[in-house]
């Protein structure tokens, strides 16, 4: 069985080329009017497929390094990752929590090298995926985004600096886009490439 994407309606008739570009836009906009860039991530996926709600809630601390302490891995490749795990991941089915059954690790192994693929792609455009390192290449400094000062203060200097985080944002839902269109095309659970 082949994975396959259900769109909304209004993107029916999109290109690939313009899914991608409109759920860039989309997170963006989310991370402009609605912070965390992890939930924005996987909203924006939310508003092109059809796809549970819960995702999008799980998503809502992912941001700021995670719950805004900055010492984590950026929420949008969380969110990415959350997006692409919701996809490909494995699914509960294919755990045990008892002995003596055996877990199936192929959707597991699947998802992983899927999500390593958006990794790769962070390190060779940005250098670097923790949070408080990418503050400091985009903004030159480190901001404390728990305190809310501090968060207006990236904001503003987001207005003015390129690349910031919300283009980073929308260039990582690309990217996701990107491995799920291809991998939708190509991929059948349970086999391995």
């Amino acid at each position: 069985m082949v994975i396959t994407l259900q769109r909304r309606q209004q993107y029916l008739g999109l290109s690939d080329m313009d899914m991608s570009n409109r759920v860039s836009e989309l997170a963006m906009d989310f991370a402009k009017h609605s912070h965390s860039c992890g939930q924005s991530t996987v909203a924006a996926f939310y508003e092109v497929f059809v796809m549970d709600d819960s995702v999008v809630r799980v998503a809502s601390s992912s941001c700021g390094g995670q719950a805004r302490q900055m010492m984590g891995t950026c929420g949008a490749l969380i969110g990415g990752s959350i997006v692409i795990d919701y996809f490909f991941g494995r699914p509960v089915e294919e755990m045990s929590h008892q002995g003596g059954i055996n877990a199936q690790f192929e959707n597991y192994i699947k998802g992983m090298d899927l999500v390593q693929l958006l990794y790769r792609q962070f390190i060779q455009v940005y250098g670097a995926i923790h949070c408080a390192l990418l503050n400091q290449k985009f903004y030159g400094r480190i901001y404390w985004l728990a305190d809310e000062e501090e968060l207006a203060k990236q904001g503003k200097a987001a207005e003015t600096c390129s690349p910031n985080c919300f283009e980073l944002i929308g260039e990582s839902a690309k990217w996701v886009m990107d491995i799920i269109l291809a991998e939708s095309k190509s991929y059948v659970p349970g086999s391995r490439p």
